[in-house]
């Protein structure tokens, strides 16, 4: 729990898999942005319909076992297919194999997010109950600490990402 307090705590749920669901822009902003410039816009309305379609099915069978939570977990699984096919059209782009892509893409974000995850494990007990604007702050250095932390893990585990990093500093030296 945080700072809001407890009256928030059926939240977290939601919060959790709204969070979930864009876990994986990485994939979905460039390869939306991908499908325009070849200009394949039908591939784009067939995945938003398609999604629209999973997402409002997805509640209409699922409130009455969810309630509320229902709307997030849709979400969820509505991005998770979205993301499914931006990834097979991407793959196809570049003409690139799956493992290709989880060795070079994925693999080197496990460790940091893997620190990401423990560092936040250990410092929730930590976070205040009470609402207040210095535990707000509190809180959200939790976060920014542990995000920055995991930011510079990844930039000792990627290769490809330090590369970029370097380039885009000298650029700017």
């Amino acid at each position: 729990m945080s700072w809001v307090g407890e009256d928030y705590l059926v939240a977290t749920n939601i919060v959790f898999f709204l969070t979930l669901s864009r876990l994986f822009t990485f994939i979905q902003t460039p390869t939306s942005s991908l499908i325009k410039a070849l200009e394949r816009i039908k591939d784009l309305y067939l995945v938003n319909s398609i999604m629209a379609i999973v997402y409002w099915a997805g509640i209409l069978v699922t409130i009455k076992y969810w309630e509320v939570d229902s709307f997030a977990i849709m979400k969820f699984v509505s991005f998770a297919l979205a993301n499914s096919y931006f990834l097979y059209i991407a793959l196809k782009v570049m003409k690139a194999n799956l493992k290709t892509y989880l060795n070079k893409i994925v693999t080197p974000f496990i460790f940091p997010f893997l620190v990401l995850v423990t560092i936040i494990h250990f410092l929730i007990p930590t976070i205040p109950f009470q609402k207040g604007v210095l535990n707000f702050i509190y809180t959200i250095s939790i976060g920014g600490f542990a995000s920055v932390l995991s930011l510079v893990t990844y930039y000792a585990c990627s290769s490809e990402f330090r590369l970029m990093v370097n380039s885009q500093a000298n650029k700017l030296s």
